[in-house]
């Protein structure tokens, strides 16, 4: 298999993790809130629950599966293979000296 391959279905499996805990945090939440459901937990519980089931499906779904779809895209419409740990880390590098050292010398 692939890298790119391998970093597809890895952002994908993340995503559907992320989708598999929020649905069990919202199977939950139901219960909870039902007529038929015990009340499990304190309130502190059901509202954390809450926020994390939506960080779970609005961000982390959202942003590994778009990711891996992009990767997926890139590579197989391009033709071409992802261009590797080497152009990452000069990006990053460059990408911090653009951002963060006018920010610091602002403040």
């Amino acid at each position: 298999m692939r890298n790119a391959e391998r970093l597809c279905l890895a952002h994908f499996w993340v995503a559907f993790a992320a989708f598999a805990a929020a649905a069990v945090l919202g199977a939950w939440q139901m219960w909870v809130r039902s007529p038929l459901g015990a009340h499990i937990g304190t309130p502190d519980d059901y509202y954390m629950s809450v926020t994390a089931h939506g960080v779970a499906m609005a961000y982390v779904l959202t942003t590994f599966f778009i990711m891996g779809f992009g990767y997926f895209v890139a590579v197989t419409s391009l033709d071409r293979p992802l261009p590797g740990k080497a152009w990452a880390c000069q990006m990053a590098r460059a990408t911090s000296a653009t951002v963060w050292l006018p920010m610091t010398l602002t403040a």
